[in-house]
Protein backbone atom coordinates (compact mmCIF):
# COMPACT_ATOMS: atom_id res chain seq x y z
CA UNK A 1 0.00 0.00 0.00
CA UNK A 2 3.10 2.23 0.73
CA UNK A 3 3.61 2.33 -3.25
CA UNK A 4 0.34 2.79 -4.26
CA UNK A 5 0.02 5.92 -2.35
CA UNK A 6 3.38 6.79 -2.91
CA UNK A 7 2.97 6.99 -6.97
CA UNK A 8 -0.68 8.33 -7.12
CA UNK A 9 -0.75 10.43 -3.40
CA UNK A 10 2.65 11.92 -3.95
CA UNK A 11 3.60 11.70 -7.59
CA UNK A 12 0.57 12.14 -9.48
CA UNK A 13 -1.73 14.03 -6.95
CA UNK A 14 -0.25 17.32 -7.53
CA UNK A 15 -1.34 17.31 -10.92
CA UNK A 16 -4.63 15.76 -10.71
CA UNK A 17 -5.66 18.48 -8.24
CA UNK A 18 -4.38 21.76 -9.32
CA UNK A 19 -4.95 20.64 -13.44
CA UNK A 20 -7.14 18.16 -14.62
CA UNK A 21 -10.64 19.64 -15.67
CA UNK A 22 -8.92 23.37 -15.09
CA UNK A 23 -9.93 26.07 -15.75
CA UNK A 24 -11.99 23.72 -18.21
CA UNK A 25 -13.08 20.20 -18.66
CA UNK A 26 -12.19 20.60 -21.90
CA UNK A 27 -8.70 22.18 -21.33
CA UNK A 28 -6.99 19.81 -19.27
CA UNK A 29 -7.86 16.32 -19.82
CA UNK A 30 -7.03 12.93 -18.34
CA UNK A 31 -4.60 11.60 -20.75
CA UNK A 32 -2.42 14.17 -21.78
CA UNK A 33 -1.63 15.11 -18.22
CA UNK A 34 -1.86 12.06 -16.43
CA UNK A 35 -0.39 9.12 -18.27
CA UNK A 36 3.04 10.38 -19.31
CA UNK A 37 3.78 11.30 -15.63
CA UNK A 38 2.19 7.37 -14.57
CA UNK A 39 4.09 5.39 -17.39
CA UNK A 40 7.56 5.57 -15.95
CA UNK A 41 6.43 5.12 -12.51
CA UNK A 42 4.59 1.81 -13.58
CA UNK A 43 7.63 0.66 -15.63
CA UNK A 44 9.41 0.62 -13.08
CA UNK A 45 7.58 -1.20 -10.58
CA UNK A 46 7.09 -4.25 -13.21
CA UNK A 47 10.72 -4.09 -13.63
CA UNK A 48 11.19 -4.46 -9.86
CA UNK A 49 8.44 -5.93 -8.29
CA UNK A 50 8.34 -10.54 -8.76
CA UNK A 51 6.22 -10.88 -11.06
CA UNK A 52 3.67 -12.86 -8.55
CA UNK A 53 3.21 -9.88 -7.00
CA UNK A 54 2.71 -7.80 -9.87
CA UNK A 55 -0.43 -7.88 -10.48
CA UNK A 56 -1.93 -6.94 -6.89
CA UNK A 57 0.05 -3.82 -6.87
CA UNK A 58 -0.89 -2.63 -10.43
CA UNK A 59 -4.68 -3.77 -9.22
CA UNK A 60 -4.03 -1.47 -6.49
CA UNK A 61 -2.43 1.58 -8.43
CA UNK A 62 -5.53 1.43 -10.70
CA UNK A 63 -7.96 1.46 -7.49
CA UNK A 64 -6.21 4.55 -6.00
CA UNK A 65 -5.90 6.29 -9.67
CA UNK A 66 -10.03 6.24 -9.86
CA UNK A 67 -10.20 6.96 -5.98
CA UNK A 68 -8.32 10.20 -6.95
CA UNK A 69 -9.50 11.14 -10.30
CA UNK A 70 -13.54 10.13 -8.46
CA UNK A 71 -12.59 12.46 -6.06
CA UNK A 72 -11.05 15.42 -8.63
CA UNK A 73 -14.49 15.30 -10.34
CA UNK A 74 -16.13 15.65 -7.24
CA UNK A 75 -13.96 19.01 -5.99
CA UNK A 76 -16.56 22.10 -5.90
CA UNK A 77 -14.62 23.93 -8.47
CA UNK A 78 -15.09 21.12 -11.31
CA UNK A 79 -18.25 21.89 -13.38
CA UNK A 80 -19.72 19.55 -15.84
CA UNK A 81 -22.70 19.95 -18.23
CA UNK A 82 -24.57 17.36 -20.53
CA UNK A 83 -22.34 18.29 -23.25
CA UNK A 84 -19.16 16.59 -21.24
CA UNK A 85 -20.61 13.06 -20.79
CA UNK A 86 -18.70 12.10 -23.92
CA UNK A 87 -15.56 13.23 -23.01
CA UNK A 88 -15.36 12.49 -19.46
CA UNK A 89 -16.64 8.76 -20.67
CA UNK A 90 -13.41 9.12 -23.00
CA UNK A 91 -11.28 9.95 -20.53
CA UNK A 92 -12.11 7.04 -18.31
CA UNK A 93 -11.87 4.67 -21.28
CA UNK A 94 -8.33 6.21 -21.85
CA UNK A 95 -7.16 5.78 -18.48
CA UNK A 96 -8.65 1.72 -18.27
CA UNK A 97 -6.73 1.59 -21.79
CA UNK A 98 -3.89 3.00 -20.44
CA UNK A 99 -3.53 0.43 -17.42
CA UNK A 100 -4.15 -2.61 -19.62
CA UNK A 101 -1.27 -1.58 -22.32
CA UNK A 102 1.25 -0.94 -19.58
CA UNK A 103 0.71 -3.78 -17.77
CA UNK A 104 1.52 -6.27 -20.53
CA UNK A 105 -0.98 -8.90 -19.90
CA UNK A 106 -0.49 -8.46 -16.10
CA UNK A 107 -4.06 -7.38 -15.80
CA UNK A 108 -7.35 -8.70 -16.96
CA UNK A 109 -9.89 -6.37 -19.11
CA UNK A 110 -12.47 -7.69 -16.73
CA UNK A 111 -10.20 -6.45 -13.96
CA UNK A 112 -9.71 -3.15 -15.33
CA UNK A 113 -13.42 -2.45 -16.45
CA UNK A 114 -15.09 -3.29 -12.90
CA UNK A 115 -12.36 -1.19 -11.13
CA UNK A 116 -13.66 2.06 -13.51
CA UNK A 117 -17.36 1.07 -13.61
CA UNK A 118 -18.08 3.22 -10.55
CA UNK A 119 -15.83 6.23 -12.07
CA UNK A 120 -18.27 5.96 -15.21
CA UNK A 121 -21.08 6.24 -12.82
CA UNK A 122 -19.67 9.33 -11.30
CA UNK A 123 -18.52 11.31 -14.11
CA UNK A 124 -22.12 10.66 -15.46
CA UNK A 125 -23.65 11.91 -12.53
CA UNK A 126 -21.30 14.68 -12.38
CA UNK A 127 -22.53 15.83 -15.89
CA UNK A 128 -26.27 15.76 -14.73
CA UNK A 129 -29.48 13.38 -13.93
CA UNK A 130 -30.30 12.94 -17.21
CA UNK A 131 -26.71 11.66 -18.28
CA UNK A 132 -26.64 9.41 -15.24
CA UNK A 133 -29.65 7.70 -15.77
CA UNK A 134 -29.00 7.17 -19.49
CA UNK A 135 -25.44 5.77 -18.57
CA UNK A 136 -27.12 3.52 -15.74
CA UNK A 137 -29.28 2.38 -18.42
CA UNK A 138 -26.53 1.54 -20.99
CA UNK A 139 -24.86 -0.33 -18.04
CA UNK A 140 -27.34 -2.54 -17.45
CA UNK A 141 -27.98 -3.41 -21.24
CA UNK A 142 -23.95 -4.45 -21.53
CA UNK A 143 -24.09 -6.51 -18.19
CA UNK A 144 -26.82 -8.90 -21.03
CA UNK A 145 -24.54 -8.29 -23.98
Amino acid sequence: DYITARVVYYEIEPLLVSKLYLPTPEGSRLAPLLLPGLQPLLSEMRATVAPRWAQRLLESVLSTCSIAVAAVIELPDRRFFPMHAPMLDEDVGSLGEFFLSEAHGVLEEDVVRSSLRFLHALSAQACGPAVAIEARRRSEISRWI
